[in-house]
């Protein structure tokens, strides 16, 4: 059981963060602060690539975006044609159904006519 509270307490000098606060001599200090201004240059860096990134999917959202448009659009046209097409055969078919009834009857009457 010693052992395991004595890895316990390593680890957590381990985990502990170091304080470059204080440091011990200036030389420390100076190769502290450039680490820290490399890092947050690299982070700066990271950002920016990101943010490339979201640009070129936020424009290649809005570019697709713009063709699902165009391509509604065009599928609302098409479907309006079809339904006018269908309206004009539906018009024509009932039309050339009451000429041709009209012409049996006609016909139908003028047989009627002639026998009389």
């Amino acid at each position: 059981m010693e052992k395991s509270a004595d890895q316990s307490s390593n680890k957590a000098y381990e985990m502990t963060p170091k304080n470059i606060d204080d440091p011990v001599d200036a030389n420390s200090a100076s190769k502290a602060d450039e680490s820290d201004l490399q890092e947050v240059e690299d982070v700066n860096e990271s950002l920016d690539e990101l943010t490339r990134a979201l640009d070129f999917f936020e424009q290649r959202t809005d570019d697709i975006i713009a063709q699902l448009r165009v391509l509604l659009d065009s599928n609302r046209e098409i479907r309006q044609q079809i339904a006018q097409d269908k309206e004009k055969e539906t018009i024509a078919a009932l039309a050339a159904t009451n000429i041709s009834s009209k012409t049996e009857n006609d016909d139908a009457d003028e047989n009627t006519n002639v026998g009389d």
